[in-house]
């Protein structure tokens, strides 16, 4: 029997550094609580405070985005057919769980930087496909979330979580933004999830493109997230503002 599909921890040297404090406080409390009271107890607090994102970065790598990424995909309203987009795959938690709803083709789109998330290659992201038994419609596209090879308007679902704030600057993130408006169909869905700029950039920036967007906060994540489910405007409407063709 397979062993499950493996998704990683999501900026694992933060969580690690987390964890390794914490158990570097407590060893240094516990070896002074009988000579160094005051330094036995400040280090004791000190490790409740380390120890609380520590636990909760376990939880959400465990379970909670698991339950996230449930919660993103219950917010398309799946047909069946669907051609799917996932920006910052990683291992294909999302890309993964979108070709369980449709029997579309799921683009899974990333460069693999290794310190986003732990084992994060396309090759455990088509290791989690086939262990899924959906390697046949995960297609996996080393490239930039902002030059994505892909036609204008051929997808009808764009995903993304915790990918875009890792662009440095605004325009980045802009840019990003952009390509995923060029890629979606009219009246497609995109849901995108982040720990930052999500109701300050990213849906103003689309509302301005034409999109309805509803911004959602996500519980019991790590770190805490907000998520944008946005609705592309119909053909033909003067409200679209579609950035530049490449087809």
């Amino acid at each position: 029997m397979r062993s499950p599909s493996r998704y990683g921890i999501d900026g694992w040297p933060y969580l690690l550094g987390l964890s390794g404090l914490t158990v570097g406080l407590a060893t240094v409390a516990a070896g002074s609580i009988r000579t160094r009271p005051t330094l036995a107890v400040s280090a004791a607090l000190a490790a409740g405070v380390t120890a609380v994102p520590a636990v909760w970065g376990g939880h959400y790598v465990l379970r909670g985005k698991h339950t996230l990424r449930d919660r993103l995909l219950d917010e398309v309203p799946w047909s069946g057919d669907e051609v799917v987009v996932d920006l910052g795959a990683g291992a294909g938690l999302l890309a993964v769980g979108a070709a369980h709803r449709t029997h579309g083709p799921v683009h899974a789109v990333d460069l693999f930087v290794p310190t986003d998330l732990s084992g994060n290659s396309a090759d455990r992201l088509r290791d989690n496909a086939e262990r899924e038994n959906v390697a046949h419609r995960v297609r996996v596209h080393r490239c930039d979330i902002r030059e994505v090879d892909l036609p204008d308007a051929g997808v009808d679902v764009v995903l993304s979580t915790l990918c875009l704030h890792n662009l440095a600057h605004v325009s980045e993130r802009r840019a990003a933004l952009d390509e995923a408006v060029r890629l979606v169909r009219p009246e497609g869905t995109l849901v995108i999830s982040d720990l930052a700029h999500v109701e300050d950039e990213y849906a103003p920036h689309l509302r301005a493109a034409g999109f309805d967007v509803r911004v959602e906060r996500a519980t019991a994540t790590f770190p805490p997230q907000h998520y944008i489910v946005a609705r592309a405007p119909a053909a033909g409407s003067s409200e679209r503002s579609r950035p530049g063709s490449r087809t």
